[in-house]
């Protein structure tokens, strides 16, 4: 979970890039938690003013297939207001500028942009940078190795639990389904 106006969560995005390249089968999965009151219900003092509408760029350009772009946009040049924004993705060159504007005013966006938003209030999640690995929540940033420990620790949990499974049903890998 990320907010487009926290310099930890600039740091993180480093990160979790830094992690995908380096380790295969490792899947970057982009929350937004923006800590603006301006769509957050949850926070009880305004903290990053301008969060909420870039949460709301970064759902429409995701639409476009260009999610990334604008997450780079996003946390280099933190802008604040839609025009900010507007002018940095025309020069970018790799959204359409229309369609990327409705669709980051639509009722769909609101709806995912909240959406997001509960699922992290429903899980505790009441800060930035926070990163889920199956279900486990950490909240903050961390150095690399730390992540990457924590990710070949939930690999091992999973090679394990999967052996478990296995051994009770050694028939199930070869059945034919009719």
């Amino acid at each position: 979970y990320s907010d487009y106006q926290c310099p930890s969560c600039f740091v993180h995005n480093i990160v979790m890039h830094k992690i995908a390249k380096n380790m295969k089968g490792v899947q970057i999965v982009h929350k937004n938690l923006p800590l603006d009151q301006d769509c957050n219900v949850y926070i009880k003092m305004q903290m990053h003013e301008g969060a909420c509408i870039s949460a709301r760029y970064s759902i429409a350009a995701e639409k476009q297939g260009n999610l990334w772009e604008m997450n780079d946009i996003l946390f280099e040049y933190k802008p604040r207001t839609e025009s900010e924004i507007l002018r940095l993705a025309e020069k970018s060159r790799h959204f359409d500028l229309g369609k990327l504007k409705e669709d980051a005013d639509s009722i769909e966006t609101y709806e995912e942009l909240s959406k997001q938003i509960d699922e992290a209030a429903k899980n505790d999640i009441i800060g930035t940078p926070a990163t889920v690995i199956n279900g486990e929540v950490r909240i903050g940033l961390k150095k690399y190795q730390e992540y990457v420990e924590w990710i070949l620790q939930k690999l091992m949990e999973n090679v394990r639990s999967q052996k478990v499974h296995r051994s009770w049903h050694p028939m199930e890998l070869n059945r034919q389904v009719p």
